[in-house]
């Protein structure tokens, strides 16, 4: 019995006489209209199945990276930036030991007459001139601190400050904890501000070591995601929420310490 009606698969059918049944490829190996028709259709169907999964790429893409992605890679630079400022402070520092002045961590200056009601002053103090020290002084070789800067105070959300009279608000993205010459290396100099000012402090008990420094959702640059901050000794960590406790930012035992708080943080 021939079966040539199966011609689309390229195969015929054929029953021999002792009701053996052989199967042979069509001699011709041409194609039906029908087979050419199909594959005009899946060719249609994978590019349709390409852009579903283009647009579905593009939809899910922030998704995968994520804020908290961003905010880490945010951290480091803003690691770099911290220790950038300790470097010059330090860096000055050794150079007025040699000219018999005061250093210029908050709690030496104090001790020495000159005390501060914020971050900003504080900034302010180490860019001007020395003489008006309420302003920044143009000219950076005339700057207490040569080598810093207005853009080393910057963060995410925290622009620069291009008016450059002053240190403002809306541009410094650090507190400043009163740490002096003596203050043990692995305690807070500089702690972004949208920690809790008044939570940067060392714990009152044992069980308080573990309580979560408070940060601000609101307030850059990292809102309650995670803190930034470098110790007096020039090392630089940051933390996620859940792991920003008084025990990892207060190490060892100390004596309490003032802070300066960045007046456009959480207070």
């Amino acid at each position: 019995m021939d079966c040539g009606d199966l011609a689309p698969l390229s195969f015929r059918f054929t029953k021999s006489g002792s009701g053996m049944i052989f199967f042979h490829q069509n001699e011709s190996g041409a194609r039906s209209p029908h087979s050419k028709t199909a594959m005009k259709k899946l060719t249609l169907l994978d590019v349709t199945l390409l852009i579903v999964l283009a647009v579905l790429v593009m939809m899910f893409l922030p998704h995968i990276f994520d804020q908290s992605h961003i905010n880490s890679a945010r951290a480091t630079a803003m690691r770099n930036r911290g220790r950038g400022i300790w470097m010059v402070i330090v860096d000055a520092n050794a150079e007025r030991v040699s000219l018999g002045q005061p250093v210029l961590f908050p709690g030496d200056l104090a001790e020495a007459g000159t005390t501060f009601a914020n971050a900003e002053d504080y900034f302010t103090y180490l860019m001007s001139d020395g003489v008006d020290t309420r302003v920044v002084a143009k000219e950076p070789k005339h700057r207490i601190v040569q080598d810093l800067k207005p853009q080393m105070l910057i963060g995410p959300g925290v622009p620069m400050d291009t008016n450059n009279v002053s240190v403002l608000p809306p541009n410094n993205a650090w507190h400043v904890v009163g740490v002096a010459t003596d203050t043990p290396p692995e305690l807070p100099f500089l702690v972004t501000r949208n920690a809790k000012a008044s939570e940067i402090k060392r714990p009152i008990t044992e069980r308080a070591e573990q309580d979560l420094v408070p940060l601000a959702q609101n307030i850059k640059p990292f809102g309650n995601d995670r803190a930034v901050w470098v110790t007096r000794g020039g090392s630089t960590f940051d933390a996620r929420r859940r792991q920003f406790t008084h025990a990892r930012l207060f190490p060892v035992p100390n004596p309490e310490l003032p802070v300066l708080p960045a007046q456009g943080g959480f207070q």
